[in-house]
C-alpha cells in the first residue's frame, strides 16, 4: 500500500474526529439474533483473550464487536483490519472512538496494483503492530478470525512459535487457499458450516442481484447473453434465478458442470454481454479481454479483485474510487472489479438478514475459546452451535421479531 493512499485515509478519518462529524452517530442497530446469543453464551468469558481479525466493516460488524465486550473482551485487545471495497468511514471512525485498534490502511485503495498483494501489506503491518505492542505469551487465548486466508497464512509465518492461538476462517477463498498450508494450530472451519452454506448464501444473492440489476439499470444496456464463470455454492444459486431472465451459459473448472468446452471457451467469450465472475480466482486474465465482444460488462460476485485482473484494466483507465466502473475499449468493468456485494450504499449492503453471518462469528469465537490450542488443521464448527443459532432464528422469524432492512 502506498504512503500517499494511508496518509489520505488517515486525514479523512482524522478530520472527521477532529471535527466532530461522528459525535452524533446513527442510533445503534439492534440485532436480535446477536442479543439472543448474549444471554445462551453466557459462560464465554473473553476477558485475558485477544483478537485479531480482518473483517467487512460494517455496521452489523460493529455490533458483533459490541456483543465481545458484553463477554469482557478489551476493546484494546481487538484488532481488526477491514478491505477498502467494504469498510464504511463512519464505522471506522466509531470503532476507534470505542478503542479498538481498527486499522486506517482498512479504507486505503491502490489503483495500480492487485488488491490481494497490497492487502498482505496492510496484513503485515498490522501483526507487527500487535507483536510490537504486547506480551503475546500473557494471553490465555489469541484467536484470529479471518475472512480470505490472508491473515492466517501471515500469522503463521510472522507469530512467534508457542502461542495459544485458535484461528477460524469464515469464507470458501479462504478455506480453500489455505486447507492445504498445515498451519500449526486448530482452525475452525465456519467457511463449510451447513448452517452458513445453506442459509447465508441466499442473502448474498439477494444483494448480487438487487446491486446488478442497480448498475445495468445505470448503464442502460441491453444485457441478452450472460456467461456465468464458476458452478459452486453461489454460481448454482445464481444460475437458477438468472436463466429465467437471460440466455445463459456456464463455464466451471469442472467440465460436468458446464455447457462451454475448455477447447472452446476463448472462442466463444465474443458472445456475451455480461459475464459474472464467481469462482474465487482468476476467471479471465486482461489478455483474454481481447476475445470479448464490445460492449462488454463483466462483474463480480467474489472476493478482492481478482476475478478478471481488475488491476491491470485499472492501470489503462485509472479510477480514485474502488468502487467506480472502469470502462474503456468497449469493456465495462463494474465496481473496480470488486464485488458487487459492497458499494458506497452502505446501508444497503448490510441489511439484518446478515446477523446470521455475525452470530455464526460469534459462536465461532466461543469454540475457539474452549478448543485445544495444541492441535492442527481444519475442524468443523460444532453441530450443537449451528442447530442453537438455527433454533433460535427459526423462533425469532415465527415470532415476528427478525427485520430486514
Amino acid at each position: 500500500m502506498s504512503n500517499r493512499n494511508i496518509e489520505k485515509a488517515v486525514r479523512y478519518s482524522r478530520s472527521a474526529i477532529s471535527k466532530g462529524a461522528f459525535d452524533t452517530v446513527s442510533p445503534q442497530r439492534s440485532l436480535p439474533l446477536i442479543e439472543s446469543l448474549k444471554h445462551l453464551l453466557d459462560d464465554l468469558n473473553l476477558e485475558n483473550t485477544l483478537i485479531i481479525s480482518v473483517q467487512h466493516l460494517c455496521s452489523t460488524t460493529e455490533v458483533l464487536f459490541d456483543a465481545l465486550f458484553h463477554f469482557r473482551l478489551d476493546p484494546e485487545n481487538l484488532y481488526v483490519l477491514g478491505k477498502c471495497y467494504s469498510t464504511n468511514p463512519d464505522v471506522l471512525v466509531r470503532l476507534r472512538k470505542k478503542g479498538i485498534n481498527a486499522l486506517f490502511s482498512s479504507a486505503s485503495f491502490n489503483c495500480n496494483v492487485p488488491f490481494d498483494l497490497d492487502f498482505d501489506r496492510n496484513v503485515d503491518e498490522m501483526i507487527k503492530q500487535v507483536a510490537l505492542s504486547n506480551d503475546l505469551f500473557s494471553y490465555e487465548r489469541i484467536i484470529i478470525l479471518d475472512d480470505g486466508g490472508h491473515l492466517l497464512e501471515r500469522a503463521s509465518l510472522l507469530l512467534p512459535k508457542g502461542l495459544p492461538i485458535v484461528g477460524i476462517e469464515q469464507t470458501s477463498s479462504g478455506f480453500n487457499r489455505m486447507q492445504d498450508k498445515n498451519l500449526p494450530f486448530p482452525i475452525i472451519n465456519l467457511a463449510r458450516s451447513w448452517l452458513k452454506l445453506e442459509y447465508e448464501s441466499p442473502i448474498i444473492i439477494s444483494v448480487v442481484l438487487r446491486k446488478l440489476q442497480e448498475k445495468l439499470d445505470q448503464l442502460d444496456d441491453n444485457v441478452s447473453k450472460v456467461l456465468l464463470i464458476g458452478y459452486g455454492v453461489l454460481g448454482q444459486k445464481l444460475h437458477e434465478i438468472l436463466k429465467d431472465r437471460y440466455f445463459v451459459s456456464v463455464f466451471d473448472s469442472i467440465p460436468e458442470r458446464s455447457t462451454i468446452s475448455s477447447d472452446e471457451f476463448k472462442s466463444r467469450l465474443g458472445e456475451f454481454d455480461l459475464i459474472i465472475g464467481c469462482t474465487g480466482a482468476t476467471s479471465l486474465t486482461h489478455s483474454d479481454f481481447k476475445f470479448l465482444k464490445r460492449s462488454v460488462i463483466l462483474a463480480s460476485i467474489s472476493s478482492s479483485d481478482r476475478e478478471f485482473d481488475a488491476f491491470q484494466f485499472r492501470r489503462l483507465y485509472p479510477v480514485k474510487n474502488c468502487h467506480s466502473n472502469v470502462s474503456g475499449g468497449g469493456v465495462t468493468l463494474l465496481n473496480s472489479g470488486f464485488p458487487l456485494t459492497f458499494d458506497e450504499d452502505y446501508d444497503s449492503i448490510d441489511p439484518d438478514d446478515f446477523q446470521l453471518t455475525r452470530a455464526l462469528i460469534l459462536a465461532s469465537i466461543y469454540q475457539a475459546s474452549i478448543v485445544n490450542s495444541k492441535q492442527q488443521g481444519f475442524f468443523p464448527m460444532e453441530d450443537d452451535l449451528q442447530q442453537l443459532i438455527l433454533n433460535q432464528l427459526q423462533y425469532l422469524q415465527k415470532s415476528e421479531i427478525l427485520s430486514s432492512k
